[in-house]
């Protein structure tokens, strides 16, 4: 069974203090998505986000899939523009250095397809959210999320 999150004000998940992630830290986030419209709103629409800025979204024109932080998009464009209603999987392996040297690797459906350093310096996340960013409203995903 997918969630659906249609519209701006709703997200499925808002930890805030509940799921604290200290830096340096290392994660994975992995999960199914599809969105019924891509590029419609020309926003970043949010997977998954920490309140230290990173982020699994779409890029800000909404049509592709942007793995790391806020101050270092990494997008996947290789294989072209999102597909309405089409279900993929992602996942973002983020693995710290230090507070401010993480490596990002980014996969579609189990391809490796971005690897980055994102030299952003991070603070301890207070929480964590999917489908909206950081829990405060910003870039509403509008779509479907799976495990």
């Amino acid at each position: 069974m997918a969630i659906s999150l249609p519209n701006a004000t709703a997200y499925v998940i808002n930890t805030n203090a509940i799921l604290s992630v200290p830096e340096p830290a290392s994660y994975t986030v992995s999960l199914w998505f599809s969105l019924p419209v891509i590029g419609t709103p020309a926003n970043y629409r949010t997977f998954f986000s920490n309140s230290s800025s990173i982020e699994l979204t779409t890029d800000i024109t909404g049509t592709y899939i942007d793995f790391g932080s806020a101050n270092q998009d990494i997008n996947y464009t290789a294989n072209g523009p999102l597909i309405a209603n089409q279900w993929y999987h992602t996942a973002m392996v983020v693995q710290a250095n230090s507070a401010s040297s993480h490596y990002v690797f980014g996969y579609v459906n189990g391809q490796l397809v971005i690897t980055s350093n994102d030299i952003t310096t991070y603070s301890t996340s207070s929480g964590v959210s999917m489908g909206t960013y950081n829990g405060v409203g910003g870039g509403p995903l509008n779509g479907y999320l799976r495990n």
